[in-house]
């Protein structure tokens, strides 16, 4: 990618974002640089300055986001947001939070929702989503150990939407476990944990790749943390994919989507 002339090369950070639709980017420079953000509209080089009334910002690479007309991003554990349809915004606006917020967020490209790690350590975080509007909702019930997206990670990511962004998944670890939960961002009940028994027996213990082929349902791979000696990456071939249709917020429909365990319908329990 060839950045215009006004952006400065040199100063930009290694990452950015780029709209669903493909056609615009946002960028940001290095705080020794301006710490700056611009907006380019990548059929016409045309870059657009966002920041120009901003104090430099030390922008967290891995938290640039753009959708529904929104740019994102993360600095020093505060979230900032910024409508790009509206002509009278200056500069970006911090969301209030309850804690500070992880660099890593998760997108809703096309309604417009952020969701957000905060919390002061590892193991007592919450999960925030923000709406296109910047209004905060905390999802999770208790502060405990959720996880990040993890786009990086070998069984990630561990946070997702629906596409039309009205459902979220995540991973918690809890007691050991990794264990996932959803929510209808729509609806005022709490979390759902999918992985509980006694569909998903306790010796099920770790959950990732999440993802959501359709509207209503969800997939993700399940096994065991330690099998037969061996962990991480190489558990990826020995777990099973299973499936939630989530049509129904109270009751979620599971089914055997690899059926490589020979148990096809909850409970999914080993075959002896």
């Amino acid at each position: 990618l060839e950045f215009p002339l006004q952006v400065p090369l040199e100063g930009v950070i290694e990452t950015l974002a780029v709209s669903a639709g493909g056609d615009h980017a946002l960028v940001a420079t290095k705080a020794s640089h301006g710490g700056d953000l611009w907006w380019i509209e990548l059929a016409t080089d045309v870059a657009t300055l966002l920041t120009a009334g901003d104090a430099p910002h030390a922008v967290d690479p891995v938290s640039l986001r753009i959708g529904a007309g929104r740019a994102w991003f993360v600095a020093a554990g505060v979230v900032h947001r910024r409508d790009l349809h509206d002509p009278a915004a200056d500069g970006f606006s911090p969301v209030p939070l309850p804690a500070p917020a992880e660099g890593e967020v998760a997108l809703a490209p096309f309604e417009g929702r952020l969701a957000v790690v905060v919390g002061e350590t590892a193991t007592a975080r919450n999960l925030v989503v923000i709406d296109a509007e910047g209004t905060p909702l905390t999802v999770t019930q208790a502060p405990a150990a959720v996880d990040l997206p993890g786009y990086d990670h070998p069984l990630g990511p561990f946070v997702a939407f629906s596409p039309d962004g009205t459902i979220i998944a995540w991973r918690t670890v809890e007691a050991g476990s990794a264990e996932l939960f959803v929510r209808h961002l729509d609806d005022p009940d709490p979390s759902l944990h999918l992985t509980k028994e006694p569909a998903f027996p306790a010796y099920i213990d770790n959950v990732g790749i999440l993802g959501f082929t359709l509207d209503r349902v969800l997939q993700f791979v399940t096994g065991d943390q330690t099998l037969g000696g061996t962990q991480g990456l190489d558990l990826v071939s020995a777990g099973e994919v299973f499936a939630a249709d989530l049509s129904d917020p109270e009751q979620p429909v599971f089914s055997n989507v690899s059926q490589t365990g020979g148990v096809y319908e909850p409970p999914f329990t080993a075959v002896a």
